[in-house]
Formats: C-alpha cells, structure tokens, sequence
C-alpha cells in the first residue's frame, strides 16, 4: 500500500493539459519550504461532462511528471466518488476522497443508530457506534 504524504493540495487539470504548469507551481512551493504532494483531481461528474475517463486522467498526470522530471510524491484522486462510481475509478487512483451528499439530512435506519459499542478495556463507555446531531 502506497503512504500518502501529509500534506497534498489538489489540482485540477480538466482537460489534461495543465500538469506541467500545475508541477511547476507545487515545485515553487517545495522550494520555499512547503513540503507538500500534488494530487490530481476530477470528479465522475467532470468526467461525463468533458467525455473524459480515470485511465486518461491517470494516464495525463503521468505524462507531466515525466516530461517535469517531478520527484515529489504525486497522487491521482478519484474526487467525490461513492459506492455507484467507485469502480471505474479504483484501477486508476491512489487517492479517493468520497461525496457524503447522499446522505446529509438523512437519518440512519433505526436498527443502525441504535447499535451501542461495548465499554472499553478501562470501563469507561466507549461512544455511539452512530450518532444523532
């Protein structure tokens, strides 16, 4: 399994052009101090909208970072993926960030918020598995 650095800063290069110029902005940072990896992202919905795919996102970033010579940590995120879109994204990605919309205003079914976890080691109660805010 891949580690992800600490701190990457997402860029987004729709059409697959940009990843030159997107490294030499990140490589500016590095020289400054700024220790941090570029992750490429587009979401599903970028995609069907350009008529673009992960394979070719993929496939554009890892042309910049050759034609750079960039030797920093670089990532290929699937952006804003969920169970439905996860799939065509995963052969391509190394970095996922997933979409919660789906579910914000939606109450969990009552067999699963009640679900209580068992008290810890110490005795102190462990918290709800699921919580109601």
């Amino acid at each position: 399994m891949k580690t992800i650095a600490r701190y990457s800063i997402g860029a987004g290069d729709r059409f697959g052009r940009q990843g030159a110029a997107q490294i030499a902005a990140v490589r500016k940072a590095r020289e400054k101090g700024v220790d941090v990896a570029i992750a490429w992202n587009k979401s599903n919905r970028e995609h069907i909208l350009i008529g673009t795919d992960p394979a070719g996102q993929y496939a554009a970033a890892e042309r910049a970072v050759k034609e750079t010579k960039w030797d920093g940590p670089w990532y290929v995120d699937a952006d804003h993926i969920g169970l439905a879109t996860v799939d065509r994204f995963a052969p391509h990605c190394d970095f996922f960030t997933l979409d919660v919309a789906d579910f914000i205003g939606k109450s969990l079914p009552s067999s699963r918020s009640s679900r209580r976890m068992s008290a810890s080691p110490g005795g102190a109660p462990r918290p709800s598995a699921c919580r109601r805010i």
